[in-house]
């Protein structure tokens, strides 16, 4: 980028950088017939004085224009007020994503995510984590008889948390093997090789392993997933590894999103492209 444009860069940056600023512009695409500086100034209850500073910072960005007495959204001022308010929805993850690394999820998923989690509420208590996987393995045990669903997972590392997992919570009080539950829900798992550990050491995850090797697939280029991505029907959670204990910071839910599970689709197809069954690897 050469100094013109750098310039021109930071010049934008700072004419929208101030919250009169976002009050301006937003005014102005509700107010397509245009407004002068006193009605301006009236509509967002600021002085005169202030509101024309900020007015010519934008007409000087190009992100408004003036005809006559009369300032106008531009075009360029409508893309990036666009822009700005996915900005504004995404910044409520950003106690998610922000503690991963960029590469792991591409940026283009995320994008086509974004216009669609704007409701979206993070958490950051271990109850509520667990109260909200509890009860999400409880429509799991309550349906994979007769209306199982999907249920695919992206990241998780450790089979014997799983094992305990699906001892203790997901199978409580069935009477099938893991294979028959497995098969019934469709169960599809990316990982990496760390979940190669378990294997060699616990005796109890060795046998399980030879039950799933077909539906697990170890993605060699990752050294260590920083999240997990769950998806039972249209239920997405993800949550994060913090600090050795999983999922006890930072994670949400979305249900009923189609956004959010094609989302989910498209991050799974990713790192199966990258994969190798762990049939391989045994």
């Amino acid at each position: 980028m050469n100094d013109k444009n750098t310039d021109n860069f930071f010049q934008l940056l700072n004419s929208i950088s101030s919250e009169i600023a976002h009050k301006i512009l937003n005014l102005y695409l509700e107010n397509s017939q245009g407004l002068n500086l006193t009605d301006t100034s009236n509509k967002i209850e600021e002085s005169t004085s202030t509101v024309r500073d900020h007015i010519n910072r934008l007409l000087d960005a190009n992100l408004i224009y003036k005809k006559e007495k009369f300032y106008f959204l531009s075009n360029f001022g409508s893309f990036i007020l666009r822009y700005m308010k996915h900005l504004e929805i995404f910044n409520k993850t950003r106690k998610v994503f922000g503690q991963i690394p960029a590469e792991l999820i591409p940026s283009k998923f995320i994008q086509e995510l974004v216009p669609h989690i704007s409701d979206i509420e993070i958490k950051s208590d271990q109850w509520e984590f667990m109260t909200i996987s509890t009860r999400l393995m409880d429509k799991i045990r309550a349906e994979y008889k007769t209306n199982p669903g999907e249920l695919r997972v992206i990241g998780w590392e450790h089979l014997s948390k799983a094992l305990e997992i699906m001892k203790n919570l997901l199978m409580k009080d069935m009477d099938i093997p893991y294979s028959e539950f497995l098969n019934l829900t469709d169960f599809e798992l990316i990982s990496n090789k760390r979940i190669l550990k378990d294997i060699i050491e616990h005796k109890e995850i060795r046998k399980m392993a030879e039950l799933i090797k077909d539906r697990v697939h170890i993605c060699e280029n990752i050294e260590k997933f920083e999240f997990i991505l769950f998806k039972y029907k249209q239920t997405i959670q993800f949550f994060l590894y913090e600090g050795g204990k999983l999922g006890m910071g930072h994670h949400f839910v979305l249900e009923d999103n189609p956004d959010a599970v094609k989302f989910f689709d498209n991050v799974f197809n990713y790192y199966l492209n990258q994969s190798v069954p762990l049939t391989d690897l045994l």
